[in-house]
């Protein structure tokens, strides 16, 4: 199940459909550079990158047209105004298995956001988020 969540839950928003897949990158800030005697060296930075969650799937063109689709989903249009709304402010995304366990809990803000209506008038989408630290937590 895959959860938003904005300002502590003032708004939370659950996809309807999830994907088989979602990649959790993890990226690391390592710096490379060159020395005159010893070739090109790898200093290892403490402190990681940012973790980025693509994911790629659809929003039905109406709540409960397919029977693998999450209860109580929203319109398409509700989806896309929940993730324009909050572009520029941090979000919360959980990510759970299909038995409740936790996979991801992170604060986050939308990287890119892309979506088109497909033939079935299902919304296929494209979403990017990348992890948000708090200035606390640098």
């Amino acid at each position: 199940m895959i959860i938003f969540s904005v300002n502590n839950n003032e708004e939370v928003i659950t996809f309807p459909i999830e994907p088989n897949d979602i990649p959790i990158e993890k990226q690391y800030a390592h710096t490379k550079f060159s020395t005159f005697q010893d070739g090109d060296l790898t200093l290892i930075n403490k402190n990681s990158g940012l973790k980025v969650v693509t994911i790629n799937s659809f929003f039905p063109e109406y709540p409960n047209k397919y029977s693998f689709q999450e209860r109580n989903s929203l319109e398409p249009k509700e989806y896309i105004d929940f993730f324009n709304k909050w572009s520029e402010v941090p979000l919360r995304i959980y990510i759970t298995d299909k038995f409740g366990k936790e996979k991801l809990n992170m604060p986050c803000v939308i990287t890119s956001f892309t979506y088109s209506e497909d033939k079935a008038k299902d919304t296929i989408y494209n979403l990017s988020v990348q992890e948000f630290k708090f200035v606390g937590e640098l």
